[in-house]
This record gives structure tokens, sequence and C-alpha cells, in this order.
């Protein structure tokens, strides 16, 4: 769903806002830091479903080491 180039032309008009207003939310109205947000939750993910993390990898510090350096994190 998320590999390769989205053909934007066919979407309806709003659908990548819509899509994004809860990930845009949550980072404050922030759309670069929601944008940051996404990618570095996508590479986490992509990189935990494939196996490249050594199986003693502490993945709940990984992430929110994360995104605590993104600004996201909330005490």
């Amino acid at each position: 769903m998320t590999d390769g180039p989205l053909p934007r032309a066919a979407l309806t008009p709003g659908t990548e806002e819509r899509a994004a207003r809860p990930l845009v939310d949550a980072a404050g109205g922030d759309t670069d830091l929601a944008r940051a947000v996404w990618a570095f939750a996508h590479g986490m993910v992509i990189l935990e479903l494939d196996g490249r993390f050594p199986t003693n990898a502490d993945l709940e510090a990984a992430w929110r080491r994360g995104l605590a350096g993104l600004g996201a994190a909330r005490a």
C-alpha cells in the first residue's frame, strides 16, 4: 500500500488530507512533524516486519527514543 509512487490523479479530491488529519492533529497541526512521524513509523514497521532488527533489540525503547527525538512523544 505504501510502496511505489502514489497515483494521486486517481484519488478522490481530499482523500490524502482526510487520511492524514488524525496524524496532523496529533502533531499539533504541524504537517512537517506529522510527515516526519509518519516516515519514522513507516520505517520502523517495515524493518520490524522484515526481521531486520536483532532478536535482542528493545523496539519499545527505539520507538520511544525516535518519537521523543521528533518532539512527538508526550510525557
